[in-house]
């Protein structure tokens, strides 16, 4: 997956876009659950699931549970009740003995459902759900374990937050080196980060520390992770470290590894990890030998923070960093995990009000956005003064934390030279809105829904309704003549794009095009297809070189 693409799908919706997604949920009951909670949420905001089958020949089963415009029906379909209680006459072949295709995938959902509900000290449901094609992962093996699949270890607090703050030090990190453009910030021992960064192209390759210390350029994919939420960042190295996992289990001259680690099943194995109650437990870091690619997900994971290893009575564990969940549901409004309570009980806020602890402004570090294209950001973080300064002047600095810009023509087109998009900047502006604004804009109503080319709104397509509540992630806040003067510029300025990192195939036949969508979908990297048409094929780069020379060498 592009780093672009990982900006915008969610990790729900990049399941529901595989082609076989159906067998993929029924191998994973994990994976079938999240589907589950996706489609729930997305109701109790007044949306519609996205199904990006929806119309086309190639619906299926989960195709009839994301069309669910209620819970009640998702129920009915679950459940159906027998004909001999409606009082209508019996179908035989719905009698018949043996399984369809049909019956099973609903069979696997209610399985799956069940043992999501089913209480704790249910050994079978626990099990079920850390199941992948029948094989349990991340449970203890050893002469000495008895311990169900499923289950863990109690999770000390000292544990979880220290997970939580290594969590905290490499997106810090990340971030620090991509507005940098290099990554001097990094330690010597974390070649690892520097691997995954320059992967995902948030900071330039270079090949030694003298050229890193001499070239520093800002990438446009390292400008606008800095430009999105937290959430998206964690998912942005989530989706890194899954590319990463799959470069090094094909580069270490193993088929039977190679053969293992694939991206499917890393996608259920991060369900699995969801699933987990990694709250409470600290559970088992797989063997190499035993699970290959469990292994390589959590040591990939720990290479961006989001996994903490360690021992336990001489057991190799791992602790779960809470961000982790904020990685696979970006796209939520609402926090999933205990990022906020373990930062609160920090600071002494989780007692009674008089207690100790500082006390944020609700106005810090946000930005408010006037018609007259003017700025006013109420900070003192430099991170988000050094990204305003990619796309609007400095007129005026009141005070020690109040910063004046204004977005000219000129800054907006040098914005756009060095990769950034209109859409970027306004949805940076909306998610760092000034609460004013947020106020405002909920009381007219329906806020206008952000739009680009595979932004979020269009790929819906109308299925969805806009939530009662303001999200940045969606919708934008800013002045709707702020919006159109930016859009007009950036058509202005797109006459002529230029693309890196591509490589273009010539002479392609409409058999071979087929072939190569084909084989390029099946692995999961539809997104790798830039442009297409009549004898050419645009393909990205790095995905050229993983899955297609290859096949012409």
């Amino acid at each position: 997956m592009s780093s672009s693409s990982a900006l915008e799908v969610p990790f729900i919706e990049v399941i529901c876009g595989y082609p076989t997604r159906e067998a993929l949920c029924c191998e994973c009951p994990a994976l079938l659950f999240l589907v589950y909670e996706h489609i729930v949420a997305e109701l109790q905001g007044g949306r519609r699931a996205y199904d990006p089958f929806y119309g086309t020949g190639r619906q299926d089963n989960l195709s009839e549970l994301l069309a669910a415009r209620s819970v009640s029906e998702i129920f009915e379909r679950l459940y159906p009740v027998p004909p001999s209680q409606l009082g209508g006459a019996v179908d035989a072949a719905a009698t018949a003995p043996g399984e369809t295709p049909n019956s099973l995938f609903w069979k696997q959902a209610r399985t799956a459902l069940e043992a999501a509900w089913a209480s704790p000290y249910n050994k079978e449901a626990r099990v079920l759900l850390t199941q992948v094609r029948g094989q349990p992962h991340f449970h203890f093996t050893g002469p000495r374990d008895d311990v169900t699949p499923g289950s863990g270890f109690p999770l000390h607090p000292v544990s979880l937050e220290r997970a939580l703050t290594t969590s905290k030090r490499f997106l810090r990190t990340a971030t620090t080196c991509a507005l940098d453009g290099s990554t001097d910030a990094l330690k010597d021992g974390q070649q690892e980060l520097r691997a995954v960064l320059q992967l995902a192209r948030l900071v330039p390759h270079s090949s030694s520390s003298t050229s890193m210390q001499s070239s520093k350029v800002v990438t446009p994919e390292g400008l606008n992770f800095c430009m999105v939420s937290l959430q998206q960042r964690w998912w942005v190295l989530l989706s890194a470290a899954l590319e990463r996992a799959l470069f090094l289990a094909r580069g270490n001259g193993n088929s039977a590894v190679a053969s293992t680690v694939t991206k499917p099943v890393l996608w259920q194995l991060l369900a699995v990890l969801a699933v987990l109650d990694t709250s409470q437990y600290i559970f088992a870091f797989p063997d190499r030998q035993q699970d290959a690619a469990g292994h390589h997900l959590l040591a990939r994971l720990a290479e961006v923070g989001l996994v903490y290893p360690m021992l336990s009575d001489d057991r190799r564990c791992f602790v779960m960093s809470p961000d982790f969940l904020h990685a696979l549901h970006w796209h939520a409004s609402a926090p999933l995990s205990l990022t906020f309570t373990q930062q609160l009980l920090r600071s002494g806020g989780g007692g009674a009000a008089g207690g100790g602890g500082d006390v944020r402004r609700e106005d810090a570090d946000t930005i408010i956005t006037e018609t007259n294209f003017r700025l006013y950001a109420y900070t003192d973080d430099p991170d988000l003064l050094n990204i305003l300064n990619q796309f609007a002047e400095l007129e005026e600095v009141v005070g020690a934390s109040l910063y004046c810009y204004r977005v000219t023509r000129d800054s907006f087109a040098a914005a756009m030279r060095k990769g950034i998009t209109a859409t970027q900047v306004l949805r940076f502006l909306s998610l760092r809105a000034h609460p004013s604004m947020l106020k405002r804009y909920e009381e007219r109503g329906q806020p206008q829904v952000a739009s680009s080319s595979g932004g979020a709104g269009q790929r819906r397509g109308g299925r969805r309704t806009a939530a009662a509540a303001v999200d940045a992630v969606a919708t934008l806040v800013v002045p709707q003549s702020f919006c159109d003067q930016l859009r007009m510029w950036e058509s202005e300025c797109r006459r002529v794009v230029f693309e890196h990192h591509v490589a273009l195939l010539r002479n392609v036949s409409a058999e071979q095009q087929q072939a190569v969508t084909l084989y390029l979908t099946e692995s999961g990297e539809a997104d790798a297809i830039v442009h297409a048409e009549s004898g050419y094929m645009v393909l990205r780069e790095e995905v050229f070189d993983r899955l297609i020379a290859p096949l012409l060498g």
